[in-house]
């Protein structure tokens, strides 16, 4: 037998997550285009735990939800951004686009151990149209494949020796290749559809 959401307060009691995990304060969500909604948080917002739950962290993840329930569609980012970022996108599917929606955000540890009960941000109808600018720009971060050695930022431990300090510092190179790291790892995921 199929669930049947009816009633005017039916979306605010459906729960994405459930736990004794604190959850964010001052929870708001803007669409920021057809195709993108921003939730934002008080980064600093961390309540303190009830006993045997993990201390609240920076670190903590966002759950995100959109979903229309008449239509059975849904757009979802989990685990989305930290805490302590205080604002996480969801990208919304062409599905989506024009439909009302309702609107969750949750949390879960760092640890993955415990997570918040989910909670309702409202319903919205969402924009159906063409996105804000109206050609699609990739950026892209540019790393020199060999950079000469003369032309290198000093080391910054070179500068601190050079002031009598002797602390170690990270060298350009080390940047590079963390930088490199990153651009080869994939971020297109993120925007889950289901």
């Amino acid at each position: 037998m199929d669930a049947e959401f009816t009633g005017e307060n039916c979306s605010a009691h459906f729960k994405i997550s459930g736990g004794a995990f604190p959850g964010l304060t001052t929870p708001v969500v803007l669409q920021e285009s057809a195709e993108l909604l921003s939730f934002h948080w008080d980064p600093e917002s961390a309540p303190g735990s009830p006993e045997n739950v993990p201390q609240s962290s920076g670190y903590d993840q966002v759950l995100l939800l959109a979903i229309n329930l008449k239509g059975q569609k849904s757009c979802y980012e989990c685990p989305g951004n930290f805490r302590s970022a205080g604002t996480a996108m969801l990208r919304i599917s062409k599905d989506l686009q024009g439909k009302e929606v309702d609107l969750y955000i949750g949390l879960v540890a760092k640890d993955r151990s415990v997570q918040s009960d989910s909670q309702y941000l409202g319903r919205i109808q969402l924009e159906d149209g063409e996105p804000i600018l109206n050609t699609e720009v990739e950026a892209k971060t540019v790393i020199p494949e060999s950079i000469e050695e003369d032309k290198m930022i000093p080391d910054i431990a070179d500068q601190q020796e050079e002031n009598g300090k002797s602390t170690a510092g990270l060298h350009r190179n080390t940047m590079i290749k963390a930088l490199k790291t990153l651009d080869e790892q994939s971020f297109s995921g993120n925007g889950k559809e289901s």
